[in-house]
């Protein structure tokens, strides 16, 4: 079975890239999926985090059919940006009480706005060994994935998540370096945010329900078919 990996990751950036055309704006929740067989990745924008309602519920992101499951690997992430200088964002795949490396802060903003300025057309192949691509910039050549430029402090493995037919969740983080982490959601302990990558090839966030998996859909039908017939026999 074919899996993808998944990274959520914003960061922010006060530098500016100056023209440089890109698939990114300032401040955009981006997501980028990979393959380590064919070593490309494609980029998609999420959207723009300054209008972005966190707490918002059911929020289609990406629409079906965006993505498909022919890659093996998929990292997603947010873009460069200037909220604060001190803010950024990024995802793990549980809802804990997340800490960051605040040193390794300059290090992760300068590679979300280098890997910005890399990528001109959303949706393109981007060869992973390329020096402004997410898995040179953020996953250190393939070697730390889920490391985010080793600015996440975890296990590497909560970084990415696996995402087969039956989709995966993620749980967004934001930070202030200075201060503490944010969490204005009802829906988890920790996280801003959760955000859903679906079977289908679509982005929700903040999804009132865990995607079930089609397993498990089919023994509920199979358990149901039993007791209907059990009642028919009798």
């Amino acid at each position: 079975m074919k899996k993808l990996m998944v990274v959520v990751l914003a960061a922010f950036s006060i530098f500016a890239v100056a023209n440089t055309a890109s698939a990114f704006e300032s401040e955009s929740l981006v997501a980028v999926l990979y393959d380590v067989d064919t070593n490309t990745e494609i980029g998609l924008n999420l959207g723009d985090l300054t209008s972005m309602d966190l707490t918002a519920q059911n929020v289609v992101l990406k629409e079906a059919g965006t993505f498909t499951l022919d890659y093996d690997k998929v990292g997603v992430f947010a873009s460069y940006g200037a909220l604060t200088s001190s803010q950024n964002f990024f995802a793990l795949t549980q809802d804990i009480e997340a800490t960051v490396n605040t040193s390794q802060f300059i290090g992760f903003t300068s590679a979300a706005t280098t890997y910005n300025a890399g990528y001109t057309t959303e949706g393109s192949d981007l060869a992973t060994t390329a020096p402004a691509s997410y898995m040179t910039l953020m996953n250190s050549s393939g070697t730390a994935n889920g490391a985010y430029n080793a600015f996440n402090s975890h296990n590497f493995d909560l970084g990415e998540g696996a995402i087969s037919e039956d989709g995966v969740r993620m749980y967004l983080y934001q930070f202030d370096v200075v201060t503490a982490v944010y969490n204005d959601n009802d829906l988890t302990d920790f996280a801003v945010a959760t955000i859903d990558f679906l079977a289908d090839g679509s982005v929700v966030m903040n999804a009132n329900a865990v995607p079930v998996p089609g397993a498990i859909l089919l023994l509920g039908s199979g358990l149901v078919g039993l007791v209907g017939l059990r009642r028919k026999m009798n």
